[in-house]
């Protein structure tokens, strides 16, 4: 009996917390701002677009 009362206990809570993550998720991404930009790149996004441009440059002057 106590062996099926944990396995039990452990599936339910399993789901139960699996669950509360999953509306936790939901809740963050609707509530936490964005704190996008109209129009702007942050300066990361700004270098790796630069690097990925140069990095496509090299592997085609490297194919011919």
């Amino acid at each position: 009996m106590g062996v099926r009362k944990t396995t039990d206990f452990l599936e339910k809570a399993t789901w139960t917390l699996a669950g509360a993550m999953l509306v936790l998720c939901i809740v963050a991404a609707m509530v936490i701002p964005r704190g996008e930009q109209a129009g702007k790149k942050s300066a990361i996004q700004e270098q790796a677009v630069k690097l990925t441009a140069k990095a496509i440059l090299f592997i085609v002057l490297a194919y011919y």
